[in-house]
């Protein structure tokens, strides 16, 4: 697919909206270049970022190792430097703001993962002293994300991908980065499994240097489903909003006729 473009007034738009929340002075000069990739906190947003990087960086390469974590390693600095810090908006967790972009000309990926899982990470990960609060707080949001998500199923700018889907078929990110203009997709469906795989070992070794002694808690590991996911969020959540969260999630599912 061709790269979309933009208007003058979609360009100064999406400049006002990141520069109101600092995120414009790492980001280069071509708006086309840009790609939003961001979701409900603890949707594979960590491991789709970095994939994305890296399969954007070595798409042009003659990319062939035997040792790819090594590789990936040794390449970590270029890909955040080249890849990430210019081009990608990542991490935000505020659908306001993907909302915009995707208004604006933005392309932009979700990952959208079921709310017991979610929760279960969310308040795996925050779900510790004063930490707790923003657990809650954050959780509240969920059906928010999914109503954008609904919205935006018409937009050439957006596309959704279930959280099992990106996690156990690598080549769809892949392809949805060409669907949105942003890779010329070259690399074939071997290599790309093998980058995942590689970038899921570097994502664990950034996350213990990141969270220490809370490794354990906070890394990006699946939730263990032989235990009721609920162990984690326990009476945080009410049974009231996980079932409209729940319903949300299979209504969006079905619109978008997604694999899980």
């Amino acid at each position: 697919m061709e790269r979309m473009t933009q208007t003058a007034s979609d360009i100064n738009s999406i400049r006002q909206t990141l520069a109101s929340r600092n995120l414009l002075a790492s980001l280069s000069l071509e708006t086309n270049d840009w790609l939003c990739i961001d979701a409900f906190p603890r949707s594979a947003n960590t491991y789709a970022t970095y994939l994305s990087a890296y399969l954007l960086f070595l798409e042009n390469s003659s990319f062939d190792h035997v040792d790819t974590f090594s590789y990936l390693q040794a390449r970590h600095g270029d890909v955040c430097q080249n890849i990430i810090a210019p081009r990608l908006i990542h991490h935000q967790h505020d659908y306001s703001l993907v909302a915009s972009l995707v208004q604006y000309g933005v392309p932009s990926i979700s990952i959208i993962r079921n709310p017991d899982d979610s929760f279960a990470s969310l308040f795996r990960y925050y779900g510790i002293g004063k930490d707790l609060e923003i657990a809650i707080y954050t959780a509240n949001q969920y059906h928010l994300w999914i109503e954008l998500f609904a919205y935006l199923r018409s937009s050439a700018f957006f596309r959704l991908i279930s959280f099992e889907e990106a996690i156990a078929n690598p080549f769809t990110l892949y392809s949805t980065l060409g669907n949105l203009g942003h890779s010329k997709c070259t690399l074939s469906r071997e290599k790309v499994e093998l980058i995942s795989s590689g970038v899921t070992q570097v994502i664990r070794e950034v996350d213990k240097i990141q969270h220490g002694e809370l490794y354990q808690s906070r890394c990006a590991a699946p939730i263990d489903r032989t235990n009721d996911p609920s162990m984690h969020y326990g009476n945080h959540i009410s049974g009231a909003y996980l079932d409209k969260c729940r319903a949300l999630y299979n209504e969006c599912i079905a619109l978008y006729s997604l694999n899980r």
